[in-house]
């Protein structure tokens, strides 16, 4: 035994009496202060010698002594057991001033870095083995006396590094620049291997600044998760007039900022909302956020059916990956509009629309219907409008904002696909081209190698040559990694008039006879039957956003549109859209496609 082991046997408090922890002593015991040698007798009867009987009450002692070591040892120092433990003092439970120390740090860093304000442009570095015609370079901060330098190379998404730079002009890597984040080992072997010989790699390193605990409070007790991978954010981009989001702050925490993204649609009245969080090298990285457990796992309802194996999803639609829309908004819904439905998992309150016939309802049903329509034997195929609402296809919450949150079930929630995006190559002289597509490729002609994308010869005549096949264009479907555009502008018109302004707007965004040829032999089939037709295009910033293209040699223009397009009842008034024609100079991409709620795949 140690001697921290010992301490609490010197110590410790039985709190019981001697005649409780050993047999009553009889009345021959001997008056233990006397010397051996005189002991006294109190009674004549005692026909044993003392010297024996002294003996015995020392062994007696000695066997009483070891019975409390052992009723220590084994009882009371034992956590096991039932007996009870010994008296320690409570530590004081901290306080709500005092904050968690990865946030603290976040807030104050411990690590030395500091940042620029703007970042600072930089010519290419050559930090990294392949073509840097789409890397971008800037000094962003500094440590000690090393600057801090970042790349940024947006083709299929965006990847962000971070490099120290010593005065000398040695370059190290900073692999693992968050301290908060779990990194995997196969992604950082590619990353490795894309750096050129005269840059090190440095595993250990890391900025306060840039370690974002796992979730961060807003208000009412809300709180917004970062992402589970690692995640330096990317640049952010104006996608254009007709695409930008209402961006509010809510908290600053150090050199970062907490942001909220709005984004409205004006044909559904709905708002899309996100969390964003702003950090100190000018990149926004989304956010999770979940005021209403999505999980129907735990639901009470006090009508229809259960669905606690489905989930929840915002009712914002698109073929996108969804990376800042986590809720949405009805901008129209009244309280008098609802009614209790049922509890939620965490025991709010969970509300259905009284109107069977409110045109949100209607357009929810309207699309998953659409959805299944070619598939007959896809789950909730055929379904009516009365069991839609029985089945919870339509669910509503209000938040502690206020706001109506409008949810759709997952399973009766429409799959979109980026339908037929069809792409056209013109290179000035035939030569080799390579085309990936930033997207979830499904279907596509000829067949899509995820891993390489196409290797294909083009000509100037726009045919293009894949393993000894001449094709006229390259197609693909699927959902696209980034953030679906919202719709808040557009054309209504007739539904006998829709193709002849399909016609006329294709032009006057700079497609050619051939071009407009096949976007309608796809589409016109496919456009709603209902008597009005809303027609809103996307333009090609944002479809960089939704569904990048890396092409390779770099074209000099890119053309690229998109439909968005759903059937009224009765016509609505949107901000009208404005065209202009890109002029096709060099190498020319032109790309069309459009959204589609029926099932792709």
């Amino acid at each position: 035994m140690n001697d921290e082991e010992q301490t609490p046997a010197t110590n410790l408090d039985l709190d019981v009496e001697p005649s409780e922890a050993a047999p009553e002593a009889s009345s021959e015991t001997p008056d233990m202060s006397q010397e051996p040698e005189t002991p006294v007798v109190k009674s004549p009867k005692v026909k044993k010698p003392l010297g024996k009987k002294k003996l015995l009450l020392i062994l007696l002692a000695v066997l009483l002594a070891a019975g409390a070591g052992a009723y220590y040892w084994f009882v009371v120092r034992d956590d096991s057991k039932t007996a009870p433990a010994p008296v320690v003092e409570q530590k004081q439970e901290p306080t709500p001033e005092q904050i968690d120390e990865a946030l603290k740090k976040f807030i104050t860093p411990t690590t030395g870095e500091t940042w620029l304000a703007t970042p600072k442009k930089l010519a290419l570095q050559g930090y990294l083995t392949y073509d840097e015609s789409d890397v971008t370079y800037y000094q962003v901060g500094s440590r000690a006396d090393n600057t801090i330098n970042m790349s940024v190379s947006c083709q299929l998404g965006c990847d962000v590094k971070l490099y120290e730079v010593t005065a000398a002009g040695a370059v190290t890597y900073i692999a693992r620049p968050d301290s908060q984040a779990v990194y995997n080992q196969d992604s950082e072997a590619s990353d490795k291997a894309n750096l050129t010989a005269k840059v090190a790699v440095d595993t250990t390193t890391h900025y306060d600044s840039l370690s974002m605990p796992a979730s961060l409070e807003i208000e009412h007790g809300y709180k917004v998760s970062k992402p589970v991978y690692p995640n330096l954010g990317e640049p952010v981009t104006d996608t254009g007039s007709q695409n930008k989001p209402v961006i509010s702050d809510v908290k600053t925490y150090g050199a970062s900022k907490l942001v909220k993204s709005e984004t409205s649609y004006a044909d559904t009245s709905l708002t899309s909302i996100g969390y964003g969080l702003m950090t100190p090298l000018g990149t926004r990285v989304w956010l999770a956020y979940e005021p209403v457990p999505t999980s129907l796992s735990g639901y009470k309802w006090s009508a229809g059916n259960s669905a606690d194996s489905d989930k929840l999803k915002a009712i914002a639609r698109g073929c996108g990956g969804g990376l800042s829309a986590t809720i949405t908004r009805s901008d129209v819904l009244k309280d008098s509009d609802v009614q209790v439905v049922g509890k939620s998992s965490d025991g709010q309150d969970i509300y259905e629309l009284k109107d069977t016939n409110n045109a949100l309802l209607t357009k929810a049903y309207q699309e998953f219907t659409d959805y299944v329509a070619t598939d007959p034997n896809a789950p909730y195929a055929g379904i009516s409008k009365t069991d839609f609402v029985k089945e919870h296809g339509l669910v509503l919450a209000k938040d502690k904002f206020g706001q109506w949150l409008v949810y759709t079930r997952e399973q009766l929630s429409p799959a979109y696909g980026c339908a037929k995006p069809v792409v056209y190559l013109y290179p000035t002289s035939e030569q080799a081209v390579n085309v990936r597509v930033g997207a979830d490729v499904k279907v596509s002609d000829p067949l899509y190698p995820a891993r390489t994308g196409w290797d294909v010869i083009a000509r100037p005549n726009g045919q293009i040559m894949y393993n000894g096949q001449a094709y006229g264009s390259l197609f693909w479907e699927g959902p696209g990694i980034g953030e679906y555009p919202a719709v808040t502008s557009g054309t209504v018109v007739r539904q006998q008039d829709a193709i002849a302004t399909i016609r006329t707007q294709l032009a006057q965004q700079g497609l050619n006879t051939t071009e407009i040829n096949d976007f309608v032999a796809y589409w016109q089939d496919k456009l709603p039957a209902q008597p009005y037709v809303r027609l809103t295009w996307f333009n090609t910033a944002q479809l960089n956003q939704l569904a990048p293209l890396a092409i390779t040699p770099k074209p000099d223009t890119v053309i690229r549109v998109f439909l968005d397009f759903a059937g009224l009842d009765s016509p609505i008034n949107l901000p009208a859209q404005q065209f202009s024609a890109v002029p096709r100079n060099g190498f020319t991409v032109v790309e069309w496609g459009g959204l589609s709620p029926h099932k792709l795949y």
